[in-house]
């Protein structure tokens, strides 16, 4: 975009019709994103609602069930974790895309999609690359990516970019209160970065790029695999049982309110 686009755009005072369309659409997107997000963890909760379903904290590996179906289940509730963190995120990204196109007058054109569908990626280059968020990634590659580089080549830069994120989201970890856990959380990053390098070897050796149903088995079985480590540290430490949204204003709850008043606290419930 040139300067002088730039500076059209940070001067508008009115709403045109592409902004309301696209207010419009932003507005829809919040709304069903936030609808995934209570059920994907209220999915999640119901394993154990008195444990990691709460802010006490538990393990989502149920030992008193056979080991085929313990971590059967603990994949399912990593899979609904990564739905959920997905869909939250989109969701914040969504309320700042409104109130930065309303208030601040900011141009459709600075606020892009922040996922390009996530669920498609046929690579673990293609998911961290391209299709997750992409946020972050100058930090990553200003403070990790080029530094590593520069001193051991293509793989520590790959690595280094990693190592921050691992990094970041264990400190987030911490914001719970209870800790970090670097070597569960942290460890889902570092072994992404090692999954990309695995591909990148992959190809020099076939002279193939991983891809198709076959890329995409590989990719979500890694995601799914390593993420159990990181959902189960979230879960111990009462991640998943937090309150997200303040109280009253999950979509679940605001239905549950209508029912209660239509009903009456009747035997529904």
């Amino acid at each position: 975009m040139e300067l002088g686009a730039k500076l059209d755009i940070s001067t508008r005072n009115t709403l045109d019709t592409l902004d309301i369309h696209f207010l419009l659409s932003t507005l829809i997107s919040s709304m069903t994103h936030l609808l995934l997000f209570d059920v994907t963890l209220s999915i999640a909760r119901s394993f154990s609602p008195l444990t990691y379903g709460s802010s006490v904290g538990g393990t989502i590996y149920n030992p008193s069930i056979p080991p085929y179906h313990r971590y059967a289940q603990s994949t399912f509730i990593t899979i609904v974790g990564g739905i959920t963190i997905y869909a939250i995120v989109q969701t914040v990204y969504d309320i700042f895309t409104i109130v930065s196109i309303i208030i601040l007058q900011h141009h459709p054109a600075q606020w892009p999609p922040i996922f390009d569908s996530p669920w498609r990626s046929t690579s673990l280059v293609s998911c961290w690359g391209r299709r997750w968020h992409q946020c972050l990634r100058g930090i990553f590659v200003s403070i990790g990516a080029k530094p590593l580089s520069f001193l051991i080549g293509r793989v520590g830069g790959v690595m280094g970019a990693f190592i921050w994120s691992a990094i970041l989201h264990d400190l987030g970890l911490w914001g719970m209160g209870k800790g970090t856990e670097f070597w569960s959380v942290g460890l889902f990053f570092l072994m992404n970065g090692v999954g990309c390098i695995i591909e990148a070897l992959f190809q020099n050796a076939t002279g193939l790029k991983v891809g198709g149903w076959a890329g995409w088995l590989w990719t979500m079985g890694w995601l799914a695999g390593w993420g159990n480590l990181m959902v189960d540290a979230f879960a111990r430490r009462g991640l998943l049982g937090s309150k997200f949204v303040p109280e009253g204003y999950m979509p679940s709850q605001i239905l549950q309110s209508y029912i209660y008043e239509y009903f009456g606290q009747s035997e529904v419930f």
